[in-house]
């Protein structure tokens, strides 16, 4: 998906459309700030159907021997963030995700390419239903896009849960302190706006393009 506003929202109305009924999907508009943020979520069974609309039709998604493998490379776009992706199935097998519990895996801030192997899901042999959203923070489901105002770029707080460095408890995105163990807390990461590359919180520039960060 990609694009502004207008071209964003008329291929989200054609999906609902398309979409037949074997595969769900709908979506909510909302302005945060100086973010335009699309909740765009689908479900079903076939593969294929969700491959087209979750993935433009790019992923890898096959079967074999009752164990789903699936590969996609993130793309880059200019005005679109990709914040978080999560993948859900029976059970997880294994997967470079930076959360992985049995039923599902979770990227933060993905690159380059994703990958997992997972059992199917349910009955009657379907296949894992796949959820993702287009949304600033990662909140129950997974692929996330940020479409921002092409008036001004502003920097993306990257908002996610926190490991503490002392104990390993996961603390609430945006905790200050652990919960456990009252250890302080790294603060979030700021994506830069211009390539997507993280920064510490205070920097005035991006580290990897120079990019001023408001």
């Amino acid at each position: 998906m990609a694009g502004g506003e207008g071209a964003l929202e008329s291929e989200l109305q054609s999906s609902l459309r398309e979409e037949a009924p074997d595969v769900e999907v709908s979506w909510d508009k909302k302005n945060e700030g100086q973010n335009v943020v699309y909740h765009v979520t689908a479900e079903g069974e076939g593969r294929e159907k969700l491959n087209r609309f979750a993935f433009d039709g790019n992923a890898s998604i096959t079967r074999e021997d009752g164990k789903i493998y699936f590969t996609f490379s993130i793309p880059w776009e200019a005005g679109l963030v990709v914040s978080s992706l999560t993948l859900r199935g029976g059970k997880i097998i294994s997967s470079n995700a930076d959360k992985q519990t049995d039923g599902s895996a979770i990227w933060y801030r993905p690159t380059g390419t994703v990958e997992a192997v997972l059992t199917e899901k349910g009955r009657f042999n379907w296949l894992p239903i796949l959820l993702f959203l287009l949304v600033i923070s990662a909140v129950g489901g997974a692929m996330a896009f940020v479409a921002r105002r092409p008036s001004k770029e502003r920097a993306v707080v990257m908002e996610r849960e926190i490991a503490c460095p002392q104990c390993g408890t996961v603390n609430s995105p945006g905790a200050r302190f652990c919960k456990h163990c009252g250890a302080r807390l790294e603060a979030q990461v700021v994506i830069c706006p211009k390539c997507g590359a993280e920064n510490k919180p205070e920097a005035k520039f991006c580290a990897n393009c120079g990019t001023k960060i408001e």
